[in-house]
């Protein structure tokens, strides 16, 4: 029993002080971590192969295990459409772990970080992992258009009026996600109504109907909200809203795990591809990657090329293109060959508006 209370605590609090750090500082705490436990001989010890961020405690066992083994539930979401699918990963099995244990108990999240999976890992919680008879989950994505009064009637349009009090239905959980909650620009004195309206449910439990002024009271709703890091069109969120989260810091996906997931998502999709075309999956992944992070690194997005950015969804998008042709059609290596210059040609190429830049990819 010592042992399970040792393990629960030290899980805790890896992630309460550790789930809110940049990846530059998780090497940082990872080794102070460690160094604690062999000071003071804890009898739950974590593997020495990897961070403190790659495990969690299976206290059945007493034991810990890995999120993502790389072989357990990797197609999990393959029912889903292609963009909607998620790849397991260190990082995105640790996020879904977490946000379910956090809403089944009531707990209000924020995930924060870089481009990685935060909305996707939301949107899978959503539609494959949660009880739907249990939870009633709905997405508002916000932007520097969202005014409070959408805002509260989106949000009221999903509730129920129940002895006073607005909320899901009997024996439910509301959830929503908000989306992109850093994108609300600020007013002219620094204030961001939409986020106010948010700010005032989690103090008081609700807000005012200014048609009548009469206090709406809301109970059984738990937010989950998702940002970016300031800058680009996206703005920092008042402290006195930002107290009320659990945060939680996803980093920037490493260089072998955006392989692990294009190569994964290409094995899963051109399982009835041939032989030949089947053995070519790790270097057209590998290709890719290299093609979209010179990309990424080489074109960047100047006044005269703003829509010069590059993400993971446009590898996402060659993969469907490639999709589209039946795998019957395509019976050799040359025409997968072909076929894929063709999609990346489609994706990448036509998007720059200079003849210098296409000049470059083309080289």
């Amino acid at each position: 029993a010592e042992q399970v209370f040792e393990r629960a605590v030290i899980f805790s609090l890896v992630w309460s002080f550790g789930g809110i750090l940049v990846a530059e500082s998780r090497g940082i705490f990872d080794k102070f971590i460690k160094e604690l436990m062999d000071t003071n001989k804890s009898r739950c010890l974590y593997p020495p192969k990897n961070t403190v961020f790659d495990y969690f405690g299976d206290f059945g066992r007493g034991v810990w295990l890995p999120f993502c083994d790389g072989t357990t539930n990797m197609a999990f979401t393959n029912q889903l459409p292609l963009e909607q699918q998620m790849i397991p990963t260190q990082e995105s099995a640790s996020t879904l772990y977490l946000t379910r244990l956090l809403i089944s108990n009531n707990q209000n999240m924020l995930i924060n970080g870089p481009e990685s999976c935060k909305t996707l890992a939301a949107k899978t919680l959503f539609n494959v992992i949660l009880d739907k008879t249990k939870f009633a989950c709905n997405t508002i994505p916000l932007s520097s258009y969202t005014t409070p009064s959408n805002l509260g009637k989106y949000m009221m349009a999903h509730m129920h009026k129940h002895q006073g009090s607005f909320g899901p239905l009997p024996s439910q959980q509301l959830v929503f996600l908000l989306d992109n909650l850093s994108s609300v620009k600020p007013e002219i004195y620094g204030a961001q109504p939409p986020l106010e309206l948010i700010r005032q449910f989690f103090d008081y439990g609700g807000w005012y109907n200014t048609a009548n002024c009469e206090f709406q009271n809301i109970i059984g709703t738990t937010i989950i909200a998702a940002m970016g890091p300031p800058g680009a069109g996206l703005f920092s969120i008042p402290d006195r809203l930002l107290r009320h989260f659990n945060i939680m810091h996803i980093p920037k996906f490493k260089e072998e795990t955006l392989q692990q997931i294009v190569k994964s998502l290409f094995e899963l999709k051109l399982q009835k591809h041939n032989e030949e075309v089947r053995e070519m999956i790790p270097a057209t992944a590998n290709a890719c990657l290299m093609i979209y992070q010179n990309c990424v690194q080489q074109l960047l997005p100047i006044p005269s090329k703003l829509h010069y950015i590059f993400t993971l969804r446009n590898i996402v998008r060659v993969i469907k293109g490639i999709l589209l042709v039946d795998s019957k059609d395509v019976n050799d290596g040359d025409q997968f060959i072909r076929l894929w210059y063709h999609e990346m040609m489609r994706e990448f190429n036509d998007r720059f508006n200079q003849a210098q830049d296409r000049k470059w990819f083309e080289g």
